[in-house]
């Protein structure tokens, strides 16, 4: 039987946290990652990777990660934790029965991966208390961001925590970036993610109302019979590739993500290495990490159209100010403390 250094329990294999999980090999030894589900209904093609780089992965269940547990994933995780007794285990959530089980019964050291803030996860009434009981299980909390950090402060976690800084590395390169040759302001502002309810898009298309000398460009699962008639300065382009993916922020200015909830928001990281100033509303999980201290655009006052708009404005006046900014950032020790937090468990 092989021997791992280091489990971790993630939703599926993304293709930031594949990226993410073979530097982790890197410097913490031989990693199996044990995904609960190998797809889902509501992610791109290429969102989704089957194989590891460096690493082993083990699927629990092959059905859709919108489908919740089963009986079959449950019992492989007994199995595993009976496998594999006294290695350090990683996992991703409080949310599915599997992680309970090897924070419950796991052998080993078990770390949590947060990707939760106090922006969209309770800290009151039965889920705070059911929270609170999670956290007493855990050794070592790897928290994404300050309001990520701060939930756990809430919850009253009093073991080791560490900051990550993200949720995965979006490029194969460590410090990957792209800025473009000249900094200028020409309106054209960008969208990237799905058209779901959370997304506050109907609030983002009624902004740019107000806006009919700028642009707005959807790209994502966005169709317009989803979202009804458009204005004239709005346009969905859809799906595209990651492949294709230096070609539509190239062509923008600004990244706009006016989430009504987000844990992290890994797209906002993504404009930001493209050297695209963003805009997101206060409920972005990174929206303090990465934009309010950092200074690399504006967090709207709140998630009504009237404050993006208002936003949309005033992201031109300091726009030369937002794109050095973000050129001051070191994406290169940014993604080497993400990977070394992992090996701190």
């Amino acid at each position: 039987m092989i021997n791992y250094d280091l489990i971790i329990f993630t939703p599926i294999l993304s293709f930031y946290k594949r990226r993410l999980f073979s530097e982790v090999s890197r410097i913490r030894g031989r990693l199996l990652v044990v995904t609960l589900n190998g797809c889902s209904s509501i992610r791109g093609l290429d969102f989704v990777e089957s194989a590891g780089e460096g690493f082993d992965v083990l699927n629990l269940s092959d059905l859709k990660l919108e489908s919740g547990a089963s009986i079959g994933s449950i019992f492989r995780t007994f199995k595993i934790l009976r496998s594999f007794t006294g290695t350090p285990i990683i996992v991703s959530g409080w949310d599915r029965i599997e992680y309970w089980v090897v924070a419950l019964i796991g052998s080993g050291k078990v770390g949590l991966a947060l990707e939760s803030s106090f922006y969209e996860s309770s800290d009151r009434g039965l889920k705070g208390v059911m929270k609170a009981k999670f956290l007493g299980l855990i050794d070592l909390v790897l928290a994404s961001g300050q309001p990520h950090l701060e939930l756990v402060d809430k919850l009253g976690f009093l073991g080791r925590t560490v900051v990550t800084g993200g949720v995965g590395l979006p490029f194969n390169d460590i410090g990957y970036t792209r800025f473009p040759g000249k900094i200028e302001f020409a309106g054209r502002f960008l969208y990237v993610g799905r058209n779901s309810p959370e997304k506050n898009l109907m609030a983002l298309i009624e902004a740019f109302k107000l806006l009919p000398d700028f642009k707005l460009t959807l790209a994502g699962f966005c169709r317009s019979e989803w979202v009804g008639p458009l204005p004239e300065n709005v346009e969905i382009i859809g799906v595209f590739r990651r492949d294709n993916i230096d070609q539509v922020f190239n062509c923008n200015d600004v990244f706009v993500l006016p989430s009504l909830s987000e844990p992290w928001g890994l797209v906002v990281e993504e404009a930001l290495r493209f050297g695209l100033p963003v805009i997101v509303s206060p409920s972005v999980g990174c929206s303090q990490d990465l934009v309010a201290e950092m200074k690399t655009g504006i967090v709207c006052d709140d998630t009504s159209y009237v404050s993006i708009s208002k936003a949309c404005v005033a992201v031109g006046e300091r726009y030369t100010d937002y794109a050095r900014n973000i050129r001051k950032i070191n994406w290169s020790i940014r993604d080497k403390n993400q990977v070394y937090a992992y090996a701190q468990l």
